[in-house]
């Protein structure tokens, strides 16, 4: 469990919750609501390839698998250093 909360009273939250929590309030800051959706893609697809590996326990071999999985499904160097 983690604790979040700096305006309001701390609240504990399982990992994952929290997880999407944060990725939630960072995409609410983009004006765009396509980059909103791109963004919410492309954390979905990484989250997918994790298998439910906490973001806590993410390595560089992770990223990695990631930007390998990308190049496989995208081919294009420009769509994958986009993501």
């Amino acid at each position: 469990m983690a604790v979040v909360g700096q305006d309001a009273p701390a609240v504990r939250l399982p990992n994952r919750e929290l997880e999407e929590r944060l990725a939630q309030e960072w995409l609410d800051t983009k004006r765009s609501a396509e980059t909103r959706r791109s963004y919410k893609r492309t954390i979905e697809e990484f989250h997918e390839l994790l298998g439910g590996k906490p973001l806590a326990l993410v390595g560089v071999r992770d990223l990695l698998d990631y930007r390998a999985a990308l190049e496989v499904r995208l081919k294009k160097p420009g769509s994958v250093n986009q993501r």
